[in-house]
């Protein structure tokens, strides 16, 4: 990758696009209901879940284990600073 490149990418009007996707998906909920709207997101996580669930159930569980380790490390210090 080009330095240009990347610095084209992060500089792009992120806002403007994230405004846009916002009216887009108020138009569709107006002109066919909030319920179409739904049906769409639900489409769309089963999709995400069908084709990457387990790497998502995986990246859980490791930061379910972070978490875990992380308050076993913070109970230990301040086991040691309570002393």
């Amino acid at each position: 990758m080009r330095p240009a490149d990347i610095r084209a990418f992060v500089q792009r009007p992120w806002a403007d696009a994230e405004l846009a996707k916002r009216e887009h998906w108020l138009a569709v909920a107006r002109r066919e209901g909030a319920a179409k709207v739904l049906r769409i997101a639900d489409a769309l996580r089963e999709h995400v879940q069908r084709f990457a669930g387990e790497a998502l159930t995986a990246e859980r569980a490791a930061d379910w284990e972070h978490h875990l380790e992380l308050e076993r490390r913070i109970d230990a210090a301040s086991r040691r600073i309570g002393r």
